[in-house]
């Protein structure tokens, strides 16, 4: 996968949600975001060495990184990531199953499991339905 255009399946996700999870970015108030998938040649965050974790039973795993140079500074600067095994595509169609099976949770978080039992959290737009940004429970 070479691109995020080359993804199928992608109209649950909202504008800009595949990059915030695929690639990382700087938010409006430059601040590391996203970044929870390592496939990405256009990546633009990247894990600080030596701070992932072991992977869980789903291939779930967890690090400190950052974007653009930026340490991740949310959630004490640590992403969890989608199992090595998945491609983007795998992860875009374990992201729908889990939409299609989530329950509420609060405010706008929601949270689904994937076809191998991984639980997925979601943030969801309450307008659009669409997804903001969606990661792996570790």
């Amino acid at each position: 996968m070479k691109s995020i255009s080359d993804l199928k399946n992608t109209d649950k996700f909202r504008s800009g949600a595949l990059e915030h999870i695929l690639e990382g970015e700087l938010n409006a108030r430059s601040k590391a975001v996203g970044f929870h998938y390592e496939g990405m040649p256009t990546a633009k965050g990247n894990i600080i060495p030596g701070t992932e974790s072991v992977p869980n039973k789903f291939g779930v795993y967890t690090a400190k990184v950052e974007v653009n140079g930026v340490p991740k500074t949310a959630n004490g600067g640590i992403s969890s990531f989608y199992p090595k095994t998945w491609n983007a595509q795998d992860m875009v169609d374990e992201i729908n199953q889990a939409y299609n099976n989530r329950a509420f949770k609060s405010g706008n978080e929601f949270y689904g499991y994937a076809s191998t039992g991984l639980k997925i959290k979601m943030y969801i737009d309450s307008n659009t339905n669409k997804i903001i940004s969606a990661f792996p429970d570790y």
